[in-house]
């Protein structure tokens, strides 16, 4: 029973899996750190940067500009984690694709040799059938 397990384990690509291993970690980690750290990330830029720093005696139109602006830097920070986590998500994709398809590879040669050696059985007892009668 662990044979196939062994022979699959042995089979996968192991060192590519390993050399793209720290990218994706570091990207996850990255990601996580982005998402977790989302609400104290937008509250420490807001106590950079409060609502107040426009004069109080500034006009709409100058609160509106500044409001209009920390929305923009906003989107493109938002746009910036969503293409990050876009690439993690990707690489991920792909790795488990790559291990998808040798699984299926050695599933039709597990299947196969299950065939040859069921014939093989066949024969030996068809031979021992022979041998005996």
């Amino acid at each position: 029973m662990a044979m196939p397990w062994l022979t699959l384990l042995k089979a996968v690509p192991w060192t590519e899996v390993m050399a793209r291993a720290p990218d994706i970690a570091d990207g996850a980690k990255r990601l996580w750190q982005r998402a977790a750290g989302g609400k104290g990330a937008t509250a420490g830029a807001e106590a950079a940067a409060p609502a107040d720093a426009v004069p109080p005696t500034a006009d709409e139109a100058t609160r509106l500009r500044w409001e209009l602006d920390q929305l923009r830097r906003q989107t493109g920070e938002l746009q910036a984690e969503m293409r990050a986590s876009s690439e993690l998500i990707q690489a991920l994709a792909d790795q488990q694709a790559r291990l998808i398809a040798q699984i299926e590879s050695h599933r039709t040669h597990v299947r196969r040799l299950t065939w040859a050696v069921a014939a093989l059985g066949v024969l030996a007892v068809a031979g021992w059938v022979r041998l005996l009668g």
